[in-house]
Order: C-alpha cells, then structure tokens, then sequence
C-alpha cells in the first residue's frame, strides 16, 4: 500500500486541479466523453446536433425567402422548420432530464472521489503521524517549545 504521505498528496493534487479547471468544465468534458462513446444517449445527441443544424439552415433559407414572392417556397420552408423544431425541442427536453441525471451523478462521485476520500482519511489516519522527525533533529530548545505547545492545552 502507498504511503499516507503519497496518498494525501495526490488527493490534495486532484481537488487542486479541481479547483483550478472548475468542476463545470470537468463535468462538461465528461459528458462530450459519455456521447462519443456507444451509450443510449449518443444518438439521441447527435440527432440533436442534426437537427440543431438543420433549424439553423432553414432559419437562413426563411430569412432569404420573401413570403409575398415565393409564399408557397417560404410556406414549405416554414413547415419544416416548424416540424424540425418542435421536434427538437422534444428531444431536448430528453436530453436535458438525462443530462441533469449525469450531472447529479458526477457531483456525487466527484465529492465522494475529493472530499469524502480526504474526510475519511482524516477520520481514519488522525492519530498516525504523517513523516516522522527522528529524535535530535530539533535543537533541545524546540523540543520544549513543541513539547510545551502540545501539552499546554491537555
């Protein structure tokens, strides 16, 4: 088994690097992960991306048309734009429920990788010291302080 001392340093390397990155962007990067890879909600995001896409060209295509030239073009475009949104919007709302589910389940498992892993170590390893100072390695005069200071509250 690592040493306390090896284990305490990359716990508290990774809640700096936590820290630091932010967990917004950590759980953003893994959810991008989660939809690359073959998990039921990775074609429902791509999907998603298509039709975000598709909304947008014929929301430009709409923009281009003049309704009173072309109305039954722009009646056909509209249409379509109406039946990708309201469909996207469909797969959103999905999308966003089983998104919030991973967000909440990453939070967890961050806190209990982080936090809970340092609390209970904490709890666990109170007593044990971290290094050990052999003796004569302070002069005599701060082995009183030390033993003065830990003695003077008990």
């Amino acid at each position: 088994m690592p040493s306390l001392l090896l284990v305490m340093f990359i716990l508290q390397t990774a809640l700096h690097i936590v820290n630091t990155v932010g967990a917004n962007t950590i759980t953003e990067l893994l959810w991008t992960l989660y939809n690359k890879f073959p998990t039921p909600t990775s074609s429902s995001a791509q999907r998603s991306q298509k039709l975000k896409s598709e909304i947008i060209r014929l929301k430009r295509e709409l923009a281009a048309t003049s309704p009173q030239d072309n109305f039954s073009t722009w009646a056909k475009l509209d249409r379509q734009h109406n039946k990708a949104t309201a469909e996207f919007q469909k797969l959103d709302s999905t999308l966003q429920t089983t998104r919030q589910t991973f967000n909440t389940t990453i939070s967890t498992l961050r806190w209990l990788g982080t936090q809970g892993a340092r609390f209970l170590l904490q709890m666990w390893f109170a007593k044990e010291p971290m290094f050990w100072i052999p003796a004569g390695t302070p002069s005599p005069q701060a082995s009183n302080l030390i033993y003065l200071r830990l003695h003077k509250h008990a």
